[in-house]
C-alpha cells in the first residue's frame, strides 16, 4: 500500500485556465481488491484525502461536465464500484497469464471510494461532439491538460479517462460526446443506471448497463496502451479488446498479448521508473515456413532496438473487406487479429503458431502476419514487419511472404534535380514517384548518352521519418536494372549524409532497402553507381519510402 500526499481533494473544480481547443464485448464474483489500511493510517486521513494506492502511478479519472449539464446523481459511488470491480477483474486476468498481483492503479480514500476529479467545461454538450474531425475530443483533452498545468499534483500518471454525463438517464443512455481511445487519453459516458447491480441483471436494463460498462473499460484499456485483438480458438472467453458488450456477465478475457502490454504499462507499476518515449526498432525476418506435420506457421528473425524488448508480438490478421477500405494497418482493422507472444533471446526470436488456434481461414482474402515489439519502458513498436499470405481450401497457408510496409504518402513529392532523363520517350525522372509501376525513368540514351553515376534527388515536401526505401525496376523491354546505389538524405537539400550503399538484386518484384536506423529527412538523393547489364544506362520504375 502506498500513501500519496493529500494532493487530490474530491471537489468540483472550476477551470481557471481555458484553451481552445467508440463501443465493442466477464463473469466474476463481486469482490474488490483489498485496500485495507491500518487504524493509525486511517485515523490520519480525511474522506476527502484520496491518497491510498499500492501503485506508483494511478489512472486519472476526469468527470468533464459541459456547461449546460451537471454531474449525474450518485456518480462517486456508482463509478467507484465499477472501476474497483474492473480493477479486480484485471488483476485476476493478469494472474492467469503469469503476472501475479498486477493491475492498474487507482487512488482511493479511506472509505474505498475512487478519486474522480470534476472539471466544469467551458463548452456545451453540443460543442463536444463525438466526431473527432469536429474537434470535440481535442477540446476536452486540452481542457484537462490546462487543468493539469494549473494543478500539477492532480496528474497521477500519463493515462486519463474522461467521462461525460449522458443527455438522458432512463434505461437508454444518450451519448453524442467522444467515446474512444486516443493515445493516453480515452473517453466514455456515465448515466444514472450505470451501476454494478444493474450490470449483473439479466434483463434489458442489465444489457444496456453492460454495453456502456464494457465500452467504458474497453476504451480505458485503449488509453492504457492496448490495441484491438481477438481471442484464439482455444481461449475460454471473448477478448475484451474485440467484443465487450456483455462485460460483467459473460466470460470476457485479456489475451496473452494484452497482459504482456499491461505488464510494462506505467499504471501497472508499483515502483517509480522511466516510461514511454521514442524507441527505434528494426526487424529482419530470417525464416518463414509452414510445418505440415505440426500444422504450424514457423517464423524466426532478428530484432535490434534502442530500448530492451520485453516481448515479441505476432498478429495473424485476416484482411476483411471493411479493412481493405481503411488500409492494412489502420487502427480499427484488427478486431479479428489473433495474436501470439514470444521472447527475444540474444536478439533473436522463434515462434511456431498452431493454425488450429486461428479463427478465420477465408480463401478469398489476404491474411497478414504483423510483428510488433513491447519494450521495457512500455512503448509498443507496431508493425515492424508485415507479410501477406493466403489459405487454400484445406486451411493450409501459402507461406511465401511478400513483404509489405506502410509507405509514405507521395502526394507532395517532387523531383528536385536529376543528372539526366530521356525526354524523347517520356522517360522522365518524375515517373519514379507517380505511383504507376508501368511508367519509368531512364537515363538519357537517345542523344548525348550519359553514363554512371546517375543521380536523382526527391523533395518530400516536408521533413519526414524514414526507415528505408522500396525500389522497383522497370519490368518490360530493356530493363536497365541498377545493381548498386548509395542513398543520401538531407534536411535542406544542400548538406547530405549517407544512409548506406545498397546492392539491389536483379528481380522484378519490389525490393526493400532498410536503413541502419530511422532518419528525418526532406530530401532523398539516389546515387546510382552501376547496373546489372553492364551498360552505361539505368532505369527505375518506382521509388517509395517507409
Amino acid at each position: 500500500m502506498r500513501l500519496f500526499p493529500p494532493l487530490l481533494k474530491q471537489k468540483t473544480v472550476m477551470l481557471l485556465f481555458f484553451v481552445n481547443l467508440s463501443l465493442l464485448y466477464a463473469c466474476k464474483q463481486e469482490v474488490f481488491i483489498d485496500k485495507a489500511i491500518n487504524e493509525t493510517e486511517s485515523s490520519n486521513l480525511s474522506p476527502d484525502d484520496y491518497s491510498i494506492s499500492e501503485y506508483a502511478y494511478n489512472v486519472n479519472i476526469i468527470y468533464l461536465i459541459p456547461k449546460d449539464r451537471d454531474t449525474i446523481a450518485g456518480y462517486k459511488e456508482r463509478l467507484s464500484e465499477l472501476f474497483l470491480w474492473s480493477q479486480n477483474w484485471t488483476k485476476d486476468e493478469m494472474n492467469r497469464h503469469g503476472y501475479p498481483d498486477k493491475t492498474f492503479g487507482l487512488l482511493l480514500n479511506n472509505q474505498n471510494k475512487v478519486l474522480i476529479q470534476v472539471i466544469r467545461s467551458q463548452y456545451t454538450h453540443a460543442e463536444l461532439p463525438y466526431d473527432s474531425s469536429l474537434g470535440g475530443a481535442t477540446k476536452a483533452e486540452d481542457e484537462v491538460k490546462a487543468y493539469y498545468a494549473a494543478n500539477p499534483t492532480s496528474k497521477a500518471s500519463e493515462h486519463t479517462i474522461i467521462l461525460y454525463p449522458s443527455l438522458t438517464n432512463g434505461i437508454k443512455a444518450t451519448g453524442g460526446t467522444p467515446y474512444y481511445g486516443r493515445g493516453k487519453f480515452c473517453h466514455a459516458l456515465d448515466y444514472s443506471l450505470l451501476t454494478l447491480a444493474n450490470v449483473k441483471l439479466d434483463n434489458p436494463t442489465g444489457k444496456e448497463a453492460r454495453k456502456w460498462f464494457g465500452g467504458m473499460i474497453h476504451e480505458l484499456f485503449h488509453g492504457l496502451n492496448l490495441p484491438h485483438n481477438s481471442e484464439n480458438s482455444a481461449d475460454q472467453g471473448k477478448a475484451i479488446m474485440r467484443e465487450h458488450f456483455n462485460y460483467g456477465l459473460d466470460k470476457l478475457i485479456l489475451t496473452a498479448t494484452d497482459a504482456s502490454i499491461f505488464n510494462v504499462s506505467q499504471v501497472f507499476s508499483k515502483v517509480q521508473g522511466t516510461f514511454y518515449g521514442p524507441v527505434t526498432s528494426n526487424l529482419t525476418l530470417t525464416s518463414s515456413s509452414y510445418n505440415a506435420a505440426n500444422s504450424t506457421i514457423n517464423l524466426a528473425g532478428n530484432i535490434t532496438a534502442s530500448n530492451p524488448v520485453n516481448k515479441v508480438i505476432v498478429y495473424v490478421d485476416p484482411h476483411l473487406t471493411k479493412d481493405i477500405a481503411a488500409g492494412v494497418a489502420a487502427p480499427n482493422t484488427d478486431y479479428t487479429a489473433v495474436s501470439f507472444v514470444t521472447n527475444l533471446v540474444n536478439g533473436q526470436f522463434n515462434i511456431a503458431i498452431p493454425t488450429n488456434l486461428l479463427i478465420d481461414f477465408d480463401t478469398t482474402i489476404d491474411h497478414y502476419i504483423r510483428i510488433s515489439t513491447i519494450h521495457a519502458n512500455g512503448t509498443l513498436s507496431r508493425n515492424l514487419g508485415m507479410y501477406k499470405f493466403k489459405f487454400d481450401s484445406n486451411k493450409v497457408p501459402t507461406i511465401n511472404f511478400v513483404r509489405s510496409e506502410i509507405t509514405l504518402d507521395k502526394t507532395n513529392w517532387t523531383i528536385a534535380s536529376f543528372s539526366s532523363q530521356n525526354i524523347s520517350y517520356n522517360e522522365y525522372a518524375a515517373n519514379i514517384i507517380d505511383n504507376n509501376s508501368a511508367t519509368y525513368w531512364q537515363s538519357r540514351w537517345s542523344t548525348s548518352a550519359t553514363s554512371f553515376p546517375h543521380e536523382i534527388v526527391i523533395n518530400l515536401g516536408t521533413s519526414q521519418t524514414i526507415k528505408g526505401l522500396t525500389w522497383l525496376h522497370r519490368s518490360q523491354g530493356n530493363k536497365r536494372p541498377v545493381s548498386e546505389a548509395e542513398i543520401l538524405v538531407s534536411q535542406d537539400g544542400t548538406n547530405y549524409q549517407s544512409a548506406g550503399t545498397y546492392s539491389i538484386s536483379n528481380l522484378t518484384n519490389k525490393q526493400f532497402l532498410d536503413f541502419p536506423a530511422a532518419v528525418n529527412a526532406k530530401f532523398i538523393k539516389l546515387n546510382m553507381k552501376k547496373g546489372h547489364d553492364g551498360t552505361q544506362y539505368a532505369c527505375i520504375a518506382e521509388i517509395e519510402a517507409f
